[in-house]
């Protein structure tokens, strides 16, 4: 269960994701089903979080994935970051745009961070008809030296 500024966070993710999607209007369809993100690593300045699936229910559907990055100041997690992408997938779940905006490489999303610490990662990602919160990882936090 996400804690209430994240799922405030997470909220305000999904929000903006169904803006950019253009929700209010009735699609067509509605996709299937969201495999949310496997994980996260931390190196080189940067967190690499994992993508998620979207399953269309068929054709084409637009998905907005939300990402969140908290830092431990010490004695709370803080809001670090946050990023909106863009991407089309199919009825099998694949990624057939590759996501917006250029940190997406190799399979992961290239999130900078400027200071050494402790990071973790909340995904929200919004299709049409479905859309789904999480902890990427469980809630787990990686280490920037």
């Amino acid at each position: 269960m996400l804690s209430s500024r994240v799922a405030k966070a997470a909220a305000i993710a999904v929000a903006s994701c169904a803006m950019v999607l253009g929700a209010g209007g009735s699609p067509a369809h509605a996709a299937r089903y969201i495999e949310q993100s496997g994980g996260f690593s931390c190196d080189s300045r940067l967190v690499r979080v994992a993508p998620p699936r979207v399953y269309a229910a068929y054709g084409l559907e637009r998905a907005a994935w939300g990402i969140n990055v908290q830092r431990w100041s010490g004695t709370a997690w803080y809001a670090y970051t946050s990023s909106t992408h863009l991407a089309s997938f199919n009825y099998w779940g694949f990624n057939m745009s590759g996501w917006t905006g250029n940190r997406y490489v190799n399979n992961r999303m290239n999130v900078p961070v400027s200071h050494p610490g402790f990071y973790r990662v909340s995904s929200a990602v919004v299709a049409p008809g479905v859309q789904s919160e999480a902890w990427v990882a469980g809630g787990n936090y990686c280490q920037m030296a």
